[in-house]
């Protein structure tokens, strides 16, 4: 009976396995297929060492690893080579790489280069949601863990990560619009001429 229950056990974990594969499959076919996303966004990061932090705005994405951000007096804006972070209050942009500037707007980079340094599984999958866990091979990528939300179509619609010092960091898209004719110049910020520039690059 020992052996028969072990081997049931060794089953259920690869069908849940392969199943995660999929859900995460989907989710990278349903994210190839579209060319862009505009939405409102809840940025939350809970945190025992300090109160929350909550900010809102508006998010736009087009491929290649472009996105803009606008929330408050503030401006996020990267081409998917440099990242401009713009106050408006204290009229100063901080332009960093891309590469150097990995964040929960970072989409493309989490559904394609996370899974193949993490454990994936399934959290949830019903007709009208899927969730999915990415659990890293090793304290290298920086996180404990991240989960990635999706609608029935595989839209994303949350992301959390979880860091080792036990904060939790959620990203929430709604209102979202597909494939919405988005303009390059979009996602390039040109600073006025008495910005003052930080550049990191």
């Amino acid at each position: 009976m020992k052996k028969y229950s072990f081997y049931i056990l060794l089953f259920t974990a690869s069908n849940l396995f392969s199943q995660s594969d999929d859900i995460m499959k989907s989710i990278q076919n349903r994210f190839n297929n579209l060319t862009s996303i505009s939405s409102d966004f809840a940025q939350k990061v809970k945190s025992s060492a300090a109160n929350d932090f909550i900010i809102s705005g508006e998010f736009k994405y087009k491929k290649k690893g472009k996105y803009r951000i606008e929330f408050d007096d503030k401006i996020i804006v990267s081409d998917g080579e440099a990242v401009w972070n713009y106050n408006a209050e204290l009229n100063r942009v901080i332009i960093t790489r891309a590469d150097d500037s990995i964040n929960l707007f970072s989409i493309e980079k989490i559904i394609f280069d996370f899974p193949s340094q993490c454990t994936i599984k399934t959290i949830l999958n019903t007709n009208a949601e899927k969730r999915i866990q990415l659990i890293p091979a090793n304290e290298m990528m920086g996180f404990k863990s991240a989960q990635i939300f999706t609608d029935n179509k595989y839209d994303i619609k949350k992301i959390i990560i979880n860091d080792f010092i036990e904060s939790i960091y959620e990203l929430e898209l709604f209102n979202m619009r597909i494939d919405e004719e988005l303009s390059n110049q979009l996602f390039v910020f040109v600073p006025k001429a008495e910005a003052e520039i930080i550049d990191l690059r």
